[in-house]
């Protein structure tokens, strides 16, 4: 069913470490599979293939017991040669913000 269906899927790893009563550090990385059909509806390449790898790094702050603020970033690359030759850039990067409140 699987050759059938439009499915990814992603095997990941991360790490968080308490830098101080305030600071938290978190990485993680992942590699990512996706199916034939996936492939072909994204990127016109009707082959199943592992895809993508990612990692990501962010940084929280939790000034208050209740609230917290996490910048971020991640990267993403397309491995698949196939793939990769369909889009205009096979890295991309993404930046945010989360402000968190606990309740």
């Amino acid at each position: 069913w699987i050759s059938r269906a439009k499915a990814s899927s992603a095997l990941s790893a991360s790490f968080e470490r308490a830098l101080g009563p305030a600071w938290t550090l978190a990485a993680s990385a992942s590699g990512g599979w996706a199916s034939g059909r996936f492939n072909e509806a994204y990127f016109g390449v009707p082959d199943a293939a592992f895809d993508v790898v990612s990692a990501e790094v962010a940084l929280e702050w939790r000034p208050r017991e209740r609230f917290s603020v996490r910048p971020h970033v991640n990267w993403s690359r397309i491995v698949d040669g196939e793939l990769a030759r369909r889009v205009a850039d096979r890295d991309q990067w993404v930046a945010g913000l989360v402000l968190s409140l606990d309740f």
